[in-house]
């Protein structure tokens, strides 16, 4: 499959199939955008005629040049050969091959990479294990509470919502406040320059700090969970998940019936219990993680019999009431 990839000083900005007609520039709305102000709004186009990839500068203020020097004309259709590289200001733009199978598991992921090599493998385990743990940031503020799935390998968290793949709208936040990037099975957070920092267990970092399956991480003054699935599952994660589920009722934070509610979610749709009851406003992400520091003793401890009692079903107390009441009238007749 033939696709575009669009670097700037080294990293992949975009990589796209050549699927459909593909405008170029620094607009909002273009397909392939590159913020750079010797980009034209709406700078180039590419579509496919055949087994050919045709570009056509649209009468761009500062022109595309090849990889030779040589200017495109403008409005004037050519054939861009594979390996061929195009230039709009610092943007790199280059037409390349990806096997069909490596680049459909890629594609959504900004990365490209060759079959075969020791370094595409080792992205596709890295991918495929990405895949599996479904990473995600419960946000816990009191003005935004929600969960947002990471749906790529890296993502920038801020203020800024052209830059920021998680956007967080608060005053201790700054334009690009963190970055959260996936490799190797574990997440590392980076806080990027920010004005009011980045914490991660109550600790302020300065450096790219891997965060674990569970971590409660502050953006600014903002709280959040970090989330991603376990790699225990079965019987021994059924067990575990109950526990903790009850425990916070038992400690008095939560009602059986959130209990039960965060029980069905966690049962349903997989999501972990501290993940629900953060996002239901019942713990704040530091009171999940003490709970979660302790999983072990409290999984030790099982489901308390308190929390699991059903109880008499209502109509027993109903029956019961009205015998009261007949016997009451009787012994009054």
């Amino acid at each position: 499959m033939q696709r575009v990839r669009v670097t700037v000083d080294g990293k992949v900005l975009h990589d796209l199939p050549v699927d459909k007609e593909l405008v170029v520039g620094r607009a909002p709305d273009v397909d392939l955008r590159i913020e750079d102000d010797e980009v034209s709004s709406k700078h180039l186009r590419i579509r496919r005629s055949g087994e050919r990839i045709l570009v056509t500068d649209l009468g761009s203020t500062n022109g595309t040049k090849t990889g030779t020097g040589t200017e495109l004309k403008a409005n004037e259709e050519v054939e861009l050969s594979r390996g061929q590289k195009l230039v709009l200001g610092e943007a790199i733009l280059e037409l390349v091959q990806v096997d069909e199978q490596i680049s459909s598991a890629m594609h959504d992921n900004a990365a490209t990479v060759v079959a075969g090599s020791n370094a595409g493998q080792r992205q596709l385990v890295n991918l495929a294990k990405f895949r599996a743990c479904k990473p995600r940031l419960v946000i816990a503020a009191e003005h935004d509470r929600r969960t947002m799935p990471l749906e790529v390998m890296e993502v920038t968290v801020g203020r800024d919502r052209e830059s920021c793949e998680i956007v967080i709208d608060h005053q201790s936040i700054s334009a690009k406040h963190a970055k959260l990037s996936f490799s190797g099975g574990r997440c590392l957070i980076t806080d990027l320059g920010s004005a009011n920092g980045t914490t991660v267990n109550g600790a302020k970092i300065t450096e790219p700090t891997a965060l674990d399956v569970e971590s409660a991480v502050a953006i600014g003054s903002v709280d959040c969970l970090y989330v991603q699935n376990p790699p225990e599952s079965g019987d021994v994660g059924v067990r575990l998940a109950e526990a903790l589920a009850h425990h916070v009722v038992t400690k008095g934070q939560a009602s059986l019936q959130q209990c039960r509610e965060v029980l069905g979610e966690h049962r349903q749709g997989g999501r972990s219990i501290g993940e629900v009851y953060v996002e239901k406003g019942v713990l704040t992400p530091a009171a999940w993680m003490q709970l979660w520091e302790q999983r072990e003793a409290i999984g030790a401890l099982g489901v308390p019999k308190m929390a699991t009692k059903s109880g008499p079903p209502m109509a027993v107390y109903v029956a019961l009431l009205v015998i009261v009441v007949i016997v009451v009238l009787l012994l009054v007749l």
